[in-house]
């Protein structure tokens, strides 16, 4: 007679929990199939799996950040690994090909920002539709990929006011805008003053 066990809930809460239930199973030879659900809650303020999943399936519907509740998630499965010494990685299931292409837009990003970067130079770069790539680097980073690379060309041009004696023209050029005009006006919109600003309040903050 072949039987078929389940176990699911507060029975799988737990590395602990899993290895009662593994001598259970092993308990008796005829407990063949084995039908789990996600784990439960560990004691009385902790939060099922199930409900943790719901409300990451939620904020993907919502188009809203779901990386801190998905790596709730992780967490979760990951205590329970670690806590029966076992060699099992979840990586590629949780970050499967495209949001390793995310990393590697990010990367590149931090490395040509101050080159002439377009969608098309993007789609060339990482032989792939930029309206995809851009929709899936927003539902990871919470980003659009120009948005991030604004931020990131912002970052370098602060660091280049506050450590040189660089014209407002020449910064912009290291940053990628060529033109100062236009670069004075997205680095107000981001910083919110103008880059001679910020460079008169780091000075006086050092008198």
């Amino acid at each position: 007679m072949i039987k078929v066990v389940k176990f699911g809930g507060s029975s799988l809460a737990s590395a602990e929990q899993f290895a009662k239930v593994g001598k259970i199973i092993h308990a008796d030879k005829e407990r063949r199939y084995v039908v789990p659900s996600a784990p439960g809650k560990r004691n009385s303020k902790d939060t099922k799996v199930t409900d943790m999943l719901y409300a990451c399936y939620d904020l993907v519907e919502k188009d809203e950040d779901f990386r801190v509740m998905l790596m709730k998630i992780k967490d979760r499965y990951d205590t329970i690994i670690n806590g029966l010494n076992l060699k099992l990685s979840l990586e590629e299931e949780f970050f499967p090909e495209s949001y390793y292409k995310v990393q590697k837009i990010q990367e590149w990003l931090n490395a040509s920002y101050a080159a002439d970067i377009s969608g098309e130079r993007l789609e060339e770069e990482f032989d792939g539709n930029f309206d995809y790539m851009n929709r899936i680097f927003k539902r990871v980073t919470g980003q659009t990929i120009f948005q991030y690379l604004t931020a990131v060309r912002m970052e370098h041009a602060k660091r280049l006011i506050a450590q040189t004696t660089m014209h407002t023209g020449v910064i912009g050029q290291e940053v990628g805008y060529p033109d100062e005009y236009y670069f004075s006006k997205v680095f107000k919109r981001n910083v919110g003053m103008s880059p001679r600003a910020y460079a008169d309040s780091l000075s006086k903050n050092k008198s």
